[in-house]
């Protein structure tokens, strides 16, 4: 889930996965949903569901950006970046993404 890692780091350890496994990395993202594992971790997940959406979504927007564009910007309200950029990146640029979640679907 997003919520356990920030998005440009995340994004980082993705891209040497991809390295070191030869392009074999199919990441998966979530927006996080266990409240009770979340504070158990010290985490806070947004108690507004719509506002952890929002925080996916600008989460989603970093990572795949970073992984896919030589620089990235994002000011958003829960997560932010300026010029930033990865290097190396992966061997898949970017690399599959699979989303995992329940409702309605938004990609």
């Amino acid at each position: 889930a997003t919520p356990y890692r920030a998005p440009a780091v995340l994004a980082n350890m993705a891209a040497t996965i991809d390295q070191v496994s030869g392009g074999r990395l199919e990441l998966g993202l979530g927006a996080g949903w266990h409240t009770a594992e979340a504070e158990a971790l010290g985490l806070l997940l947004p108690p507004r569901l719509g506002d952890r959406f929002d925080a996916f979504d600008e989460a989603c927007e970093i990572i795949i950006g970073l992984l896919r564009d030589e620089t990235t910007t994002v000011a958003g309200t829960h997560f932010s970046v300026t010029d930033a950029h990865l290097e190396p990146k992966g061997i898949q640029v970017p690399p599959p993404v699979t989303i995992g979640g329940t409702g309605p679907r938004r990609t």
